[in-house]
């Protein structure tokens, strides 16, 4: 229902709906196909989603000016801590506009080990996957296929559903 009503206010110009509408078609879609997203990581690994196919990822949309990203990074630790050797990764992805050694020494601060993606535009890779709030974070499985966005216990339930546990 919801993809039906988006779908048909889309392209809509009379409409102040058309932009939101697009944006939830392009979440309804990613819930269809693995998701795509390769990179180099602000410590310099590199990163691919394809390549990460058989583990279960977590996509972080986050930034160090936003207070409850900044309030969820001990769950993130935590959730990593325990669930990374049974096939968890963690990818952040950054929408600041801080240096790169400002970011570096804040991820070192908060004990933040998984790959972040930074550009230093604030928020390309955000918009090309409709993120509009902060912190928003989604579960993919094994596939890479987007199963839910989620946090907290929510989050925490998906990776244990997603992992067999």
């Amino acid at each position: 229902m919801a993809e039906t009503w988006a779908r048909s206010v889309q392209d809509n110009p009379n409409t102040p709906f058309a932009d939101y509408a697009k944006s939830e078609i392009t979440k309804i879609e990613a819930m269809r196909t693995p998701m795509e997203l390769s990179f180099t990581a602000l410590d310099g690994r590199k990163v691919n989603l394809a390549a990460l196919r058989g583990k279960v990822v977590v996509l972080d949309f986050w930034g160090t000016w936003c207070g409850p990203c900044v309030e969820e990074v001990p769950f993130m630790r935590k959730l990593y801590a325990t669930y990374h050797d049974s096939g968890l990764e963690i990818v952040g992805i950054l929408t600041d506009q801080l240096s790169p050694e400002k970011i570096a020494e804040f991820l070192h601060a908060h004990e933040i080990t998984w790959p972040q993606y930074y550009d230093g535009k604030a928020d390309a890779v955000a918009k090309r996957f409709s993120i509009r709030a902060y912190p928003t974070v989604m579960a993919l499985d094994k596939r890479g296929i987007m199963t839910t966005y989620a946090r907290g216990e929510a989050l925490e339930a998906e990776v244990k559903r997603l992992l067999g546990r």
